[in-house]
């Protein structure tokens, strides 16, 4: 039998209702305790991951410690804890739901909590703002996806907006983002097509992604990789004083499958969305510390273009940069995660991994030479010889629609079509344990709008 979600009372005898206000939410925003508190030890009751956290269940592994110190986070909040989407150097992002009187889930966030490791709490390039001012500085992060969410144009939609954030706890090293909920991960979606596809070999047609998906999904990635560095897809209204953001690991399990965008173009096919800004940065051409301060640490062995590594990574000696940092290197990386859609291949390896558009790509999956030709000019080694992003844009739009009269439309017409035939129907599908909730089953009179909005 199903377990009621428990709902605690988180109101005090003074009258105090125990709330820590995040730095921004929306109405429909998280309530309860969204975040540590500031590190008073009168009222603090954010439990310490080294000591707290063994005592409310043992811990040999951080692992499990940090998902100890989630669950006694959420002990005073009306959100419920889900399943955990992903873990890694930076901490976890888990799913929080909320449910109404009837047990009918009417809100979904992406929850982030960060842990942040002590020397970084002084290191500059983790920071926006002096990071000697411990009361107005604030992670990047954080200012990073505040600045796509509240000053960004038109495109921006193609990253994953924060809901909300919280302060950060100098006390534990903490912070925690509120962020909009999606589907899945396209990671996550290229392994079940891969699952697919070896249960079945003969059935490749079946199993691989169309092109015409393919050809949407590039132009989303390209899209936000546009807002990052201009601000908008708006050419004639950037924002004011935009700095340009280099996000420094894109790959695969970073980037998020959503449903369609109204009102757009592509109104039938999904979405993707890029998230991840822990390793993000603020630069441009000008910025005295590009390449040298960005160019190692952050990023994924084999997703990383040859100026987001250096000498020193793989002989141990002096630092020595590769090209500075900026749009061109978002490019790379878009580039290779389409390719490894394409491809089904996720297993990259090895330091300065040159993503191959050889003619098995062709062949074996069937795409096109104008598909091919796009995403080998996104992973050119020399960063002078990648395609801009702007042409890129203009590229993928003269190809799905928008080009000259009696150019092919390798959309096939999915860039205008309010419902796709039946035939271009695209199903992707995750695996058991990428589920959203944790022992929750939505009763008979969920809200089916929700769920079907989130594919479930």
């Amino acid at each position: 039998m199903q377990a009621d979600p428990i709902v605690i009372d988180t109101s005090s005898d003074d009258g105090n209702p125990g709330v820590n206000e995040p730095q921004h939410i929306d109405p429909e925003g998280p309530d309860g305790h969204p975040s540590p508190t500031d590190g008073n030890e009168s009222d603090d009751d954010w439990p310490d991951m080294e000591h707290d956290t063994d005592e409310l269940q043992p811990a040999h592994s951080l692992q499990v410690k940090r998902a100890a110190l989630r669950r006694a986070a959420f002990m005073e909040s009306s959100w419920h804890n889900g399943n955990e989407l992903g873990a890694g150097g930076f901490g976890t992002v888990f799913v929080a739901y909320k449910v109404d009187q009837n047990l009918v889930m009417r809100d979904l966030v992406a929850v982030k909590d960060v842990y942040m490791k002590r020397h970084h709490c002084l290191q500059w390039t983790y920071w926006d703002g002096d990071v000697r001012d411990l009361e107005n500085r604030v992670p990047i992060e954080t200012a990073i996806m505040t600045a796509l969410a509240d000053e960004a144009g038109p495109g921006a939609e193609k990253t994953v907006f924060l809901r909300c954030s919280c302060p950060f706890n100098l006390t534990h090293s903490t912070y925690r983002l509120y962020m909009e909920y999606c589907w899945g991960s396209l990671s996550d979606a290229i392994g079940q097509r891969v699952h697919e596809m070896e249960l079945d070999p003969n059935d490749l047609e079946s199993s691989q992604f169309p092109e015409f998906l393919l050809w949407k999904w590039l132009e989303d990635l390209t899209e936000a990789c546009i807002v990052m560095a201009e601000g908008s897809l708006d050419e004639t209204a950037p924002p004011k004083n935009w700095r340009p953001i280099v996000q420094r690991d894109i790959k695969p399990g970073n980037i998020l499958v959503d449903a369609p965008i109204p009102g757009g173009d592509w109104p039938d096919v999904s979405t993707l969305r890029l998230t991840e800004f822990g390793g993000s940065i603020f630069t441009d051409a000008n910025d005295p510390h590009n390449p040298m301060s960005y160019n190692f640490g952050p990023g994924t062995t084999g997703w990383q273009p040859p100026e987001l590594t250096s000498e020193a990574h793989r002989l141990g000696l002096t630092a020595k940069g590769r090209g500075k940092l900026g749009p061109h290197t978002n490019v790379f990386q878009i580039g290779a995660a389409l390719i490894a859609a394409a491809n089904y291949n996720l297993a990259k390896t090895g330091d300065d991994f040159q993503p191959r558009v050889d003619q098995a790509l062709l062949d074996d999956h069937n795409y096109s030479q104008a598909l091919a030709k796009l995403l080998h000019r996104c992973v050119r080694r020399d960063p002078e010889k990648r395609i801009k992003l702007r042409e890129l844009r203009q590229r993928i739009r003269e190809h799905t629609g928008e080009g000259p009269e009696g150019m092919r439309d390798r959309g096939r017409g999915a860039r205008r079509a309010a419902t796709l035939p039946e035939n271009m129907q695209v199903r992707l599908s995750w695996s058991v344990d990428k589920t959203y909730r944790e022992g929750l089953t939505p009763p008979a009179e969920a809200d089916e709008a929700l769920l079907e909005q989130y594919g479930l």
